[in-house]
């Protein structure tokens, strides 16, 4: 408790702060530095390097690689979606770092993501339908 009265100085420092020590210079920077901090906040999306065709189809593809391994338990499935997963990426030409950034930026409009799942659903649908024709 020997730290009470420092604490009780802050408090008193932060809610009565002593204003002797600004001039208007120091209230000048410090508008400046306001009205600049202010500025840097606006949010603007950032474009994805990946068009929305791109990622319905790796989000299809993906898709299918868990459902491919979804019945195998343990590191054999791990091991297996790895090598599923890299050939998917490298069909599309992507890594999955990209794929992962643009999902990341895609979280940020929802109405853009609905967009782009609904596609890879519409794809998945497609390549069930197709199966079945060849049975």
């Amino acid at each position: 408790m020997r730290n009470v009265p420092f604490l009780i100085y802050l408090i008193r420092f932060f809610v009565v702060p002593n204003w002797d020590c600004f001039n208007m210079n120091s209230h000048k920077l410090l508008l400046l530095c306001l009205v600049l901090g202010l500025g840097a906040c606006e949010n603007k999306p950032l474009p994805t390097t990946l068009s929305d065709r791109q990622l319905s189809e790796l989000m299809a593809e993906l898709w299918l690689c868990e459902g491919a391994t979804v019945m195998i338990n343990g590191y054999k499935r791990d091991s297996i979606a790895a090598v599923y997963y890299e050939e998917v990426f490298a069909k599309q030409r992507t890594s999955k770092q990209e794929y992962e950034d643009n999902l990341r930026l895609l979280v940020s409009d929802l109405g853009r993501m609905e967009r782009v799942m609904a596609e890879a659903e519409r794809k998945l649908k497609e390549k069930q339908e197709g199966q079945k024709s060849v049975q």
